[in-house]
């Protein structure tokens, strides 16, 4: 059996309408609510999806509501055979292979604590991701699309998203560098767009 800690591992986890689940999802709808986030659980056909960030032994909802799951950790099910027949049997997926989030279906158990409400650091990075690929698409995707070499939809996508990747990473290295908080976000997008523009023209223009 070969088991993983995936790091940065997002995704929602389904609790049902139990009094305990419901109990704690109201506490943590106050805490959204005091903190104006625009955000609400609510539980649809007797269930309520909360997002959470999902480490070894326990998961933080992204949104610092307060919500959390504890569950055995990966050194915990390695040494139990119950355990991993458990959560095979549970999860369906029969690879040879299990993580924190298939351990956290099988065994997790939702809790509440105010304290718990930092917000996601990889929820605040996906988030910035997706408005660089937002606004570097909107900018560049059609200019791409047209070299003589493309025309194509998903080959122009796939070079935009690689993009906007590459700019993240660099704009992560130059704020780090950044002591006096001078940079500006558009401006060096725009500048990065212009000489990634002539980086392809060169490789797939004629």
């Amino acid at each position: 059996m070969e088991y993983q800690v995936l790091p940065n591992y997002i995704d929602e986890i389904l609790v049902d309408g139990s009094k305990a689940h419901m109990g704690l999802v109201k506490k943590a709808n106050a805490v959204l609510k005091e903190f104006n986030t625009g955000e609400h659980y609510e539980f649809v056909d007797g269930e309520c999806a909360i997002e959470m960030e999902f480490y070894d032994g326990i998961a933080l909802a992204t949104n610092g509501s307060g919500l959390y799951l504890t569950y055995p950790t990966i050194q915990d099910v390695s040494k139990s055979i119950r355990m991993q027949e458990r959560i095979q049997d549970y999860t369906g997926i029969y690879d040879g292979s299990i993580n924190q989030h298939d351990i956290a279906l099988a065994y997790g158990v939702l809790k509440f604590d105010k304290e718990k409400q930092k917000v996601s650091t990889s929820r605040k990075m996906r988030s910035l991701q997706h408005e660089t690929l937002v606004l570097m698409s909107a900018d560049i995707f059609q200019d791409v699309y047209n070299m003589s070499e493309i025309y194509d939809y998903n080959t122009a996508a796939s070079l935009v998203r690689d993009a906007a990747l590459r700019f993240e990473k660099k704009w992560s290295e130059m704020k780090a560098d950044d002591k006096d908080d001078m940079l500006d976000y558009i401006f060096e997008m725009e500048k990065f767009e212009t000489e990634e523009l002539e980086r392809l023209r060169k490789e797939y223009d004629c």
